[in-house]
């Protein structure tokens, strides 16, 4: 859940939709989908290829990631 909250905040305040931040980091939109509900987790690969469609340092996502942890868990 963690990682999909961040990503959606990131992927909103970069003014993209689901479908727009899919297609620039070459997936499908059901996978974006997927990671913002937490139904599935992003591999390194998949954390850096988001990070750099965002233009974000994949350390800062890990890094909000863990700033939320503790109030999702």
């Amino acid at each position: 859940m963690a990682f999909g909250a961040v990503l959606k905040e990131h992927r909103k305040t970069a003014g993209l939709s689901q479908e727009e931040l899919a297609f620039r980091a070459g997936m499908h939109s059901t996978a974006i989908s997927l990671y913002e509900r937490g139904l599935r987790q992003p591999t390194l690969h998949t954390v850096f290829t988001l990070a750099q469609v965002l233009e974000l340092r994949p350390s800062a996502l890990v890094a909000d990631m863990e700033g939320l942890k503790p109030a999702l868990l």
